[in-house]
């Protein structure tokens, strides 16, 4: 991620606080929606994946999601 005060912001310098606030559902979602939206413009045929935290494959709306992005992008399932 890019801040553009801080520059460059791992991963591992803001997962374990989107895990403790609960931010991480609402954040992978959008992960899920932005991964298969830049795959959409692709040429060619992908496989792609995406890293899930424990907490998001805990969420019962992951399914519902996943289904969601890959309708609204026209992706291949």
């Amino acid at each position: 991620w890019y801040h553009p005060q801080r520059g460059v912001v791992r991963p591992d310098d803001f997962l374990g606080v989107a895990e403790e606030t609960g931010m991480i559902v609402p954040i992978g979602e959008w992960v899920i929606r932005k991964a298969l939206e830049e795959t959409s413009r692709w040429s060619g045929d992908f496989r792609i994946a995406i890293n899930l935290s424990p907490t998001q494959v805990r969420s019962p709306h992951l399914v519902d999601v996943v289904a969601r992005a890959i309708h609204a992008y026209g992706i291949q399932p």
